[in-house]
């Protein structure tokens, strides 16, 4: 498994924690998440992940209030 998935893979874990909380999250709700966890990532970086997940099908983005999703089964595997 490459750092790439790894580091995939730890997001999507961690918006599922986030989705049992509440079912929509921004990209600083998961940044806010892993800094206070002692992981901080850049703002870019996460974007760039949830889109990655997004194309796998397993998040959906709301475009007009910019909140995302978990949209269910993955259409394809990530990375």
């Amino acid at each position: 498994m490459t750092t790439d998935q790894r580091r995939i893979d730890a997001i999507y874990l961690i918006i599922q924690e986030l989705a049992a909380q509440r079912p929509e999250f921004r990209p600083g709700d998961v940044a806010t998440f892993l800094r206070d966890r002692g992981q901080p990532v850049a703002a870019w970086e996460i974007r760039g992940q949830l889109s990655r997940l997004e194309a796998a099908g397993l998040l959906s983005n709301d475009p007009v209030t910019g909140a995302w999703k978990l949209s269910g089964e993955p259409s394809r595997q990530v990375g």
